[in-house]
């Protein structure tokens, strides 16, 4: 399953390359990049569209007032800014996911325009405009070029994306991607930028691979519910009485970040939950198969990372 709004595609422009993206130059950076987005939003309300909202720096630039005012000196390697887009509120996740498609696509566009239009000082407009101008180049006053990754969420989705996208400090994001990923996979589901979700054909959950005649549903976009409301789903879905293990009562979900121990310990508690409600026969052989994908999906990060030589030097 493609993710909605999360929109991630490396780096895009040779003018970003050399540059040493540490705190205290991602955060002037981000200064020049909410610029951009309040100029935006000026445009947006003179051509009677609803505006835009700056949430937060994520990836792995979650922590960066903190790296900025402890002075940590390692460099990031990309810049993701959690932007959300104004959505009207839908019954029917279907509903949801076809009008999130549509707006994405409606203010791209629109800021395509703006950038044309406005040609901003601070911003690359050539380079931003090669390819979707979601990953904008941003000129500093100090004559570095940062490119800006907007991830684009909706009202519905921003608490949850806060915390998914929200890596543990110290940290690489990828590693809790591949757990998350390692996770859903097990079930057969994403945990990605709208919440625990799947696709069901003729009632039986399927694969990414079929793209017909498949009805998508959500789980859950709760991240202080999201283990137990995967082993509840998981339950109602095997026709099993569900009865909750001590493990999972104690860790039932996310608060402000993802933290590997606690998802760790969500996962266990989901596994015994699960056996102990007979929906899997052993806890054990299912938290093997994730360890094993976890550790597959990770092993295959970090190859990918030394390849483009940025493993040992970026976050």
């Amino acid at each position: 399953m493609r993710p909605l709004e999360l929109f991630e595609g490396g780096a895009k422009s040779r003018k970003t390359k050399g540059v040493t993206l540490d705190p205290p130059l991602a955060k002037a950076a981000i200064v020049e990049y909410l610029k951009v987005l309040k100029a935006f939003n000026v445009f947006l309300d003179y051509e009677g569209h609803k505006p835009i909202t700056p949430i937060k720096p994520v990836g792995s630039t979650t922590h960066l007032e903190k790296d900025y005012d402890e002075k940590v000196g390692e460099p990031y390697g990309d810049i993701d800014y959690q932007v959300q887009f104004p959505l009207e509120h839908f019954q029917k996740y279907g509903d949801e996911r076809l009008a999130a498609t549509a707006q994405k696509r409606l203010y791209e566009n629109l800021l395509k325009e703006f950038l044309n239009s406005q040609q901003p000082d601070n911003v690359d407009v050539p380079e931003t405009l090669n390819g979707s101008p979601l990953m904008i180049i941003m000129k500093l006053p100090t004559g570095e070029h940062v490119q800006i990754d907007t991830i684009v969420t909706f009202p519905q989705t921003t608490d949850w994306m806060k915390v998914r996208y929200g890596p543990e400090r110290g940290i690489k994001g990828y590693m809790m991607g591949n757990l998350y990923k390692a996770f859903g996979d097990y079930f057969t589901l994403v945990i990605g930028t709208e919440g625990v979700v799947g696709r069901k054909h003729q009632g039986r959950v399927v694969s990414s691979s079929r793209r017909k005649n498949v009805d998508h549903f959500r789980i859950t976009k709760d991240p202080k519910t999201l283990f137990r409301d995967i082993a509840e789903w998981a339950a109602r879905h095997s026709e099993r009485q569900y009865t909750e293990h001590p493990d999972l009562t104690d860790n039932v979900g996310l608060d402000k970040e993802s933290a590997i121990v606690k998802m760790a310990q969500g996962i266990r508690g989901v596994a015994l939950t699960l056996e102990q409600s007979n929906v899997i026969p052993s806890a054990k052989k299912m938290l093997q198969q994730i360890h094993k994908d976890f550790t597959k999906l990770t092993r295959k990060s970090i190859d990918n990372k030394l390849k483009r030589g940025r493993y040992t030097f970026c976050r």
